[in-house]
C-alpha cells in the first residue's frame, strides 16, 4: 500500500493550538497515513504541502515550487478567503503557476461554487496514521490526559472544578462586552456591521428580553443589515444569538461560561466526563470546525448541539428557535435546576 505522506508548514511561534488542530483534522477529516509538521517547506518529504493561515506570512514561494500542491488551510472559511494578505498570496501561486486549493472547513452553500477551494463532507476517523513532529505535540494529542493532568497546576481551582463537579460548559466567543465590542469596532471590517454589534449591544444592555427580540426582528429586515454580504450577516447574528443566550443562562448555577480555556485542556482532553459541552456551530459558516472535533473525540456522548441557523439562511426562523429557548430560561424561577433539567430547557 503506498502511503499518502503531506508536509504541514506551521510554524512554533504561533502557538501549539495552531499545530495541534492540523492533528485533530489529520485524524478526523483527512486521509494522509504520515504528517510532518515543519517551520519551512520540505519538498523532501512530500509533493503535498499543506499551510497554515498565519504561516503564509513568512513562507517563500518561488519557480522552485512548481512540482508541488498547496493547500492552504483557512480556518475562518470565507473571512480568510476574502482577507487582502491570502488574496495576495494565492495570487502569486497563480502568477508562479503553481497548484493550490484552499481548505475552508466551515462555509455557506454559495461558497461551493468557488472552484479553488476544497471542504470536509463528513468525519471519519482515521486509525492508519503517524505523525511527525515534536514531541509535545505528540503527548498533547496522543495522550491529553496525561499531558494536561500534570498541568492541573496551571489552573487548579479551575481543574478540580470542572473535574469533579457538573455543569453544561461553553467554550468560546459569546457575551459581548465593553471590551469585545472595542475590540470589534477596532477591525478591519465593513463600517455597518460595526454600526449594527455596537448599537445592538448598547440597546441590549438597558433593555428587557422581550424588546430585544423586536430590536432583531426589526434589524434582520433593515436596509442596514441587508446591505451587508450573507457571510457577513450570519457572522452577526450568530454572535447576537450567542450573546442573547449567554446572557440568560449565565442566572443559572449549572451553567459555567468560558471565554478561552488552554492552560487544563478543557475540551481538549477527556478528563472532564461529569460536564456537558455546548456547541452552537462556527460563526463563519456549516461545516466541521476544530471545536467540533474535539467534542468528538473527547465527549462524543456529552455533546449537545443547538442548530439555531439552517443551511437555507431563514433568520426568521432561526429568531424564533432562540426565542423559544430563552423564554423557557427567563420563565424558569429556579435557577438552581439540575443538569439534566437544564439541558431540557435547551431543546428546540
Amino acid at each position: 500500500m503506498i502511503k499518502k505522506k503531506v508536509s504541514v508548514v506551521c510554524s512554533d511561534q504561533f502557538g501549539a493550538e495552531r499545530i495541534i488542530r492540523f492533528f485533530y483534522f489529520s485524524k478526523f477529516v483527512w486521509d494522509y497515513n504520515e504528517i510532518k509538521i515543519c517551520n519551512e517547506i520540505d519538498m523532501n518529504f512530500s509533493k503535498t504541502i499543506l499551510v497554515d493561515r498565519k504561516s503564509i506570512e513568512n513562507l517563500k514561494i518561488s519557480d522552485d515550487h512548481r512540482d508541488l500542491k498547496f493547500i492552504i488551510c483557512l480556518w475562518n472559511g470565507f473571512f480568510d478567503y476574502q482577507n487582502v494578505e491570502v488574496r495576495a498570496f494565492l495570487n502569486k501561486l497563480k502568477n508562479l503557476k503553481i497548484n493550490y486549493k484552499c481548505f475552508l472547513p466551515v462555509l455557506l452553500d454559495e461558497h461551493r461554487k468557488l472552484d479553488d477551494i476544497i471542504y470536509p463532507e463528513k468525519i471519519i476517523v482515521n486509525n492508519d496514521i503517524k505523525f511527525i513532529s515534536n514531541k509535545k505535540y505528540q503527548l498533547m494529542f496522543n495522550y491529553p490526559n496525561l499531558f494536561y493532568f500534570l498541568r492541573f497546576y496551571k489552573n487548579p481551582k479551575v481543574f478540580f472544578k470542572n473535574l469533579l463537579e457538573s455543569k453544561i460548559v461553553f467554550v468560546g466567543g459569546g457575551i459581548l462586552n465593553e471590551k469585545s465590542v472595542s475590540k470589534f469596532l477596532d477591525s478591519n471590517i465593513e463600517d455597518n456591521a460595526k454600526k449594527i454589534i455596537k448599537e445592538f449591544y448598547n440597546f441590549s444592555q438597558s433593555n428587557r428580553i422581550k424588546n430585544i427580540f423586536i430590536y432583531l426582528k426589526n434589524l434582520i429586515e433593515s436596509e442596514l443589515f441587508l446591505s451587508l454580504s450573507t457571510t457577513r450577516r450570519f457572522y452577526l447574528l450568530h454572535r447576537m444569538f450567542r450573546h442573547v443566550l449567554f446572557s440568560s443562562m449565565i442566572k443559572f448555577k449549572n451553567f459555567q461560561f468560558y471565554l478561552r480555556e488552554y492552560k487544563i485542556g478543557l475540551v481538549r482532553s477527556s478528563l472532564y466526563k461529569n460536564n456537558y459541552y455546548l456547541d452552537l456551530g462556527s460563526s463563519a459558516g456549516f461545516g466541521i470546525y476544530d471545536r467540533s472535533l474535539q467534542l468528538f473525540k473527547h465527549y462524543k456522548n456529552k455533546n449537545i448541539n443547538i442548530e439555531f441557523f439552517s443551511k437555507d439562511l431563514d433568520f426568521e426562523k432561526s429568531l424564533r428557535k432562540l426565542e423559544s429557548i430563552i423564554n423557557k430560561l427567563e420563565n424558569t424561577s429556579n435557577k438552581n435546576i439540575s443538569v439534566n433539567n437544564l439541558i431540557k430547557l435547551l431543546k428546540i
